[in-house]
């Protein structure tokens, strides 16, 4: 007699399993795929998962989450520091007039003085400062030339008048003396509206070099105290330093 113990149900020696046994591989409909170890389907999503995010994926209104493009420049250089690409020429070869012309020439500079007429806002490098400076003194040069004129025929007519009415009882010279006065008030109006025409934009290009130099443009009430406009003039004189740049001083204008 053998050894080994005897299995039930198995008759002779052939130990194979009976149809509608308790064999582990039985369970199930003929036909039926098994899921071995209970497991999920590859692929399938966990129950209770409900809500996970792909992987990949960003979570809705997550933090960290980059900035959409087109940001202003305010916004990129915050941190201090020249952003990427300002001051640079566009595609149609010209710098933007919210951004600082490093370079500029004197008819750049001057062009842009004007057309930034009253823009507090931005930027100006050191060349779009001193061009338009020299431009406005070659013209109010220009302009005090007939006023200096007038004023010398004015005081030769009355010379002349003088001494003609010592010597001969009559004025003389009073020919002169009219076109110069005229001459005095013709320029001398003009002056006064150049200076009107461009007070502001003055103004308005030093508050944007000292912003350039990193100093506030509430510096140039400096100018208002006696000597206070030769500091303004050293401020203004200072290079560019884009690390104090603050946010609120940029040109949100096209």
């Amino acid at each position: 007699m053998s050894n080994y113990p005897q299995y039930p149900n198995t008759p002779g020696s052939g130990n194979s399993p009976q149809p509608g046994g308790n064999s582990p591989y039985a369970s199930g409909a003929p036909g039926q795929s098994h899921n071995y170890g209970n497991g999920q389907p590859y692929g399938s999503q966990p129950a209770g998962s409900a809500g996970q995010q792909p992987y990949g994926s960003q979570p809705a209104g997550g933090a960290g989450q980059q900035p959409a493009y087109g940001n202003s420049y305010a916004n990129q250089g915050m941190g201090g520091g020249m952003p990427a690409g300002f001051g640079q020429p566009g595609p149609d070869g010209t710098v933007p007039l919210n951004q600082p012309h490093y370079g500029a020439s004197i008819k750049e500079a001057t062009m842009r003085f004007f057309k930034k007429y009253a823009r507090f806002n931005g930027f100006a490098s050191r060349s779009e400062f001193w061009w338009p400076v020299l431009s406005l003194i070659i013209i109010q040069f220009i302009l005090m030339i007939p006023y200096i004129i007038g004023i010398v025929m004015v005081s030769a007519g009355t010379a002349t008048a003088a001494s003609s009415y010592s010597s001969t009882g009559t004025a003389g010279g009073g020919g002169a003396a009219t076109f110069g006065t005229i001459l005095v008030f013709l320029s001398g109006g003009l002056l006064f509206l150049f200076g009107l025409a461009v007070i502001v934009p003055s103004i308005a290009l030093a508050v944007r070099r000292l912003h350039d130099a990193g100093y506030s443009g509430w510096w140039y009430l400096l100018s208002l105290a006696p000597f206070g406009s030769i500091v303004v003039l050293i401020f203004c004189a200072m290079e560019s330093k884009p690390e104090k740049w603050q946010p609120e001083w940029y040109d949100q204008n096209a």
